[in-house]
This record gives C-alpha cells, sequence and structure tokens, in this order.
C-alpha cells in the first residue's frame, strides 16, 4: 500500500491543479508540490489549508499523510475523517479507502455492510468514467493487492466482467441506468455505455433502442438515423417502426413503396400482424405495391 499512498499523493497533486484559481492557486500548489518532495513539513502544514479550502479532492492527500504518518502523527481516525471530506463525485479513491478500512476495523468500527455499499458505489463510479468492465479490473488492482479486501469485491468485478461478453445483460444494465431518471448522472452514464455498445459492438437491439431513446427526447435527426442501420441490419421492430413512419408521411423522403417493403419484410417474421399488414396495402397503387414486393424481396442494404 505505500507505494501506492505515494502514487495518490502524486495524482492529487495533479489532479488539483485544474480545480484551482489561475495564478495564485497554481504558486500555491506548485510550492506545496515542492514541499512535499523536499519532506519541508512545516511548509507543508502551512500551504494546506489553503488548498483545501480551494479544492476538496486535497482531503485525499491529507488522508494520505495521517495514514503514512507523513508530515502528520499516523491516525488512521483522522484519515478517515479526511477520506469522508474528499469528493466522491470527482473519485472513487475516497470511497474504496473508507471500504477498505470498514472492512479492517481501521480508523472506523468494522462493518461489513458499509464496506459493501461503498464498493458498489465506487464501481458505479467507475462505469460511469470508463464505461469498459474490464478495464475497472486495472483501476482497482491496488485494492485487489492488499489481500485483505472482502471477497465481495471480487465478486461484483466478476460479476461486471461477466456482462462485457453479454451484450443483451450489459444493454439491460445501461437501460438501468438510464430509466433513474432523477439522477442526470445515471442516465448519462447509461446512454453512453448503450452507445459504445451499439457502435463498437454492431449489436442491433442496442442501436434500436438508442433510437427510441433519443426519438423520446425529442432528438428525431439521431433517431432517425439509428432507426435507419437497425432496420437495414435486419431488426423487425426497426423495419416496423420505420415502415410506418415514411408510409404515413412522417418522413417525407421515405416512399410509400419503400416504407411498406420494410413493413412487408417485418411481417416475414410475425412482427406485425397480417390485418396491420393488409390496412397499408389497401393503400399502394398497383405500381406501388410492385415496386414494394420487388424490393422487399431484395437484400438489405448494408
Amino acid at each position: 500500500m505505500t507505494s501506492f499512498s505515494i502514487k495518490t499523493t502524486i495524482i492529487s497533486l495533479i489532479i488539483s491543479t485544474s480545480f484551482l484559481s489561475p495564478v495564485n492557486a497554481e504558486t500555491t500548489q506548485k510550492q506545496f508540490q515542492k514541499a512535499v518532495i523536499a519532506k519541508e513539513c512545516n511548509q507543508i502544514k502551512r500551504l494546506l489549508p489553503k488548498l483545501l479550502s480551494e479544492n476538496k479532492f486535497y482531503f485525499n492527500t491529507l488522508a494520505n499523510f495521517y495514514e503514512r504518518g507523513f508530515c502528520f502523527p499516523q491516525n488512521d481516525s483522522e484519515a478517515f475523517k479526511a477520506y469522508s471530506q474528499a469528493p466522491t463525485t470527482a473519485s472513487s479513491l475516497p470511497l474504496f479507502k473508507m471500504a477498505l478500512m470498514y472492512a479492517e476495523g481501521r480508523g472506523i468500527e468494522k462493518n461489513n455492510d458499509k464496506s459493501q455499499d461503498l464498493i458498489k458505489r465506487g464501481l458505479e463510479y467507475e462505469i460511469r468514467r470508463s464505461y469498459d468492465f474490464k478495464g475497472i479490473r486495472g483501476s482497482l488492482e491496488f485494492l485487489l493487492n492488499t489481500q485483505k479486501f472482502p471477497e465481495f469485491l471480487e465478486n461484483e468485478l466478476a460479476k461486471l466482467e461477466a456482462l462485457e461478453t453479454n451484450p443483451a445483460k450489459k444493454m439491460e444494465f445501461a437501460l438501468g441506468l438510464i430509466e433513474k431518471k432523477d439522477n442526470p448522472e445515471d442516465v448519462k452514464a447509461g446512454t453512453n455505455l448503450l452507445k459504445n455498445l451499439a457502435y463498437q459492438k454492431n449489436y442491433t437491439e442496442a442501436v434500436y433502442q438508442l433510437a427510441l431513446i433519443e426519438y423520446s427526447n425529442q432528438n428525431n435527426k439521431e433517431g432517425f438515423m439509428n432507426l435507419v442501420s437497425a432496420a437495414q441490419e435486419g431488426h423487425a421492430k426497426a423495419q416496423v417502426m420505420l415502415g410506418k413512419l415514411g408510409f404515413e408521411g412522417q418522413k417525407a423522403h421515405l416512399s410509400r413503396a419503400s416504407s411498406y417493403a420494410m413493413l412487408l419484410r417485418a411481417y416475414s417474421v410475425g412482427a406485425i400482424s397480417e390485418q396491420e399488414i393488409l390496412s397499408y396495402k389497401r393503400k399502394l397503387s398497383s405500381h406501388e405495391l410492385k415496386s414494394a414486393e420487388k424490393e422487399a424481396a431484395m437484400p438489405l442494404p448494408k
């Protein structure tokens, strides 16, 4: 854990720079960085209060000092207190560090339930940050290497990694985040995860779901493009929706014949009833019907 603590301090210093005011704060940050390297404890203690007041991410640094006994007396209780004051919206570090301390009963009364809750919150942050379930393990190696962390973390990571090879489950996970409409961060994370799945995996169901979400958000242009993509990949529900949009005149550049051809393709796999398909057929001229049937018999464009 010692090497990670040193890395954490350096990372804290680097990240903090972007949060501080341009001139004075940068000077303070540089002075503090030099003081840490030189182990000038009096200078560190003088500068740290100002940094903490301007950027709460430095509570991670203070906690790290207490854990190591660097310039401050070694005190796990003070370390836990400092981690609890660090922002958890910018980093998963304080969440995982507090979870580890709860698991060990170090600096705080041992509590496995609270440890597991913090692990879940930390993993949720990591998902929002990377959208890569396998990549999460790499960013948490320091916890796994302690060999003190509860097996719960391994189990949670295993569940996430299993999603990586199961597009349907991964999409279900993304849609679950999107449904949390009271939390914009969850919605954003789920949408980005769905886009990642749709574009990188070429998973047609994800493309279709993305189209539905975009239409519901009045993003009709992007929604239509994704709907066309899903329909041309053979997604029956997308074909029905696209066919109806074009056939009913909501997309002027889709001819009635092409729209009916999409509906015929969907009908061939049972995605639309015979009654519905006949209701559209009756609205076509003999020329349009012939053209539609010819188009429906052709392979879909890729």
